[in-house]
């Protein structure tokens, strides 16, 4: 009997990825040292003073740049007609550059950007962001920075907004659920009301996904159906179940779905349940 002894499977361990692989992305600064004194330069067999030859890299390290707040001031160049400089009609023009962000604020595009980024995907209120820029020397009050984000979101995302949705209601396959969330000071509610955020998305259909968030103050299906209104008769609506078929116009197909302890969305172009509740897919 002939025994074949097998070595047990041993995970092969991952390489540690280089440092020109993780920093690939950062500007390098070379720093050649010369901390030598000139004595240590010095041949000891015959006392001539030694010269460069080469460099070999010792260490990496990464140094970190604290931020900072940079005064920047325009000014407008006026310009005059040599010619008609002695008529009666001399001719100015003034070059007045590009508008500022916000008129009648010093925001840059960069500040006010650092400021949304930073409460709304870093989740830092804007009262810690105060904080931290009077450890900048300037002080800018909360209430300045909310006036920003509200004047960018309503001159400059809502027109964008705008648009993505118009592009969502031209799309033929729609994803839609709803969460709540708690608003205090709205008008005429109590603090303690439940309100909506609504997602939806578009499905898998070969397009770049859209997925837009839209408010509502109740939970009721009207809402969904009003934010739908205007959609390509014919589109297909992936829904938790909570919304009726009846309150959207033009649905083509209506598929509902609800796990217990989850709600799970499959791509609804290529899901069993999709194509099982609409049988002109299968």
């Amino acid at each position: 009997m002939e025994y074949i002894e097998e070595k047990a499977h041993k995970k092969a361990r991952k390489s540690k990825a280089a440092y020109d692989e993780v920093f690939a992305d950062l500007p390098t600064e070379n720093v050649y040292v010369d901390t030598l004194t000139e004595e240590q330069k010095t041949c000891d067999v015959c006392g001539t003073m030694m010269i460069p030859i080469g460099h070999e890299l010792i260490r990496t390290e990464l140094r970190y740049t604290e931020p900072k707040l940079e005064r920047i001031d325009y000014y407008a160049t006026t310009y005059e007609c040599p010619q008609c400089k002695e008529t009666e009609d001399p001719r100015f023009i003034k070059d007045e550059g590009t508008p500022a962000l916000i008129p009648g604020s010093y925001a840059s595009s960069g500040l006010a950007a650092h400021v949304m980024y930073y409460k709304y995907v870093m989740s830092m209120p804007l009262y810690r962001q105060e904080k931290d820029f009077e450890h900048l020397g300037v002080k800018i009050s909360r209430t300045t920075m909310a006036s920003w984000i509200i004047y960018c979101a309503e001159n400059y995302f809502l027109p964008m907004y705008e648009y993505l949705h118009r592009k969502l209601l031209k799309r033929r396959y729609l994803m839609a659920d709803e969460t709540p969330i708690q608003v205090l000071k709205e008008e005429g509610r109590r603090p303690q009301s439940k309100s909506y955020v609504w997602l939806v998305r578009t499905g898998d259909n070969g397009g770049i996904p859209i997925i837009l968030y839209n408010y509502t103050p109740t939970r009721a299906g009207s809402h969904a159906a009003a934010f739908l209104a205007g959609a390509d008769p014919g589109y297909y609506l992936m829904v938790d179940g909570y919304i009726s078929q009846s309150n959207c116009l033009h649905v083509m197909g209506f598929t509902s779905l609800r796990l217990r302890g989850q709600r799970y969305f499959p791509t609804l172009a290529s899901s069993r349940l999709y194509k099982s509740t609409n049988p002109s897919r299968s």
